[in-house]
């Protein structure tokens, strides 16, 4: 295994001392650890990954699908842009500038995101706490064009951020032989 992996500033040194067991002991292989190192640096550089990318990659929904959700919450997405600007959080010349943008009128997310005035997962989680709103995976479920399951387990998926969590997700280990190990390393009770 290269040791560049080793020392990628990604993971914790608890982790490098997990990776080095799982590695010496073949319950992880070199390839699925350097997926997880992967799969790491860009949740580092790049953030949580979105479901709806996570539902595209698996052939669950199609862009179509994604682009529906968002035109027909739009309208939504616009009001909430407008009362940013009348509480102050974003000015006449950057709301002119979003409404003004002929893409707008189907995805004033993406608009918001192009422009540099926030990230989506930004306006997300702020337009998800300024009221009730519709979530993309209740969405999906509610239209049929995923299981419940299905959202259950993207979500998961999306949830991953340590080696612990990668390692029970694809369940290379369980939780009480993760548990034992973590003990024997001098990281556990």
């Amino acid at each position: 295994m290269p040791m560049e992996s080793f020392e990628s500033s990604a993971i914790s040194e608890y982790e490098r001392t997990l990776a080095r067991a799982l590695l010496r002991n073949n319950i992880i292989s070199a390839e699925r650890f350097k997926h997880f190192i992967s799969l790491r640096a860009g949740l580092d550089r790049d953030g949580r990954r979105y479901l709806g990318d996570i539902l595209l990659e698996r052939k669950l929904i199609s862009e179509a699908d994604l682009k529906e959700f968002f035109q027909e919450n739009n309208s939504a997405y616009l009001d909430f842009i407008k009362s940013l600007n009348k509480k102050g959080f974003m000015s006449n010349t950057q709301l002119k500038s979003v409404l003004d943008d002929p893409e707008s009128a189907t995805s004033a997310v993406t608009v918001v995101e192009r422009l540099g005035f926030m990230t989506k997962d930004n306006f997300v989680r702020l337009f998800a706490k300024s009221g009730p709103s519709v979530r993309l995976g209740e969405w999906l479920v509610k239209r049929g064009k995923i299981t419940q399951a299905a959202l259950d387990d993207a979500l998961e998926e999306q949830a991953i951020h340590t080696l612990e969590d990668y390692l029970l997700y694809h369940k290379i280990l369980d939780k009480g032989t993760l548990d034992k190990i973590k003990v024997k390393l001098g990281f556990g009770d």
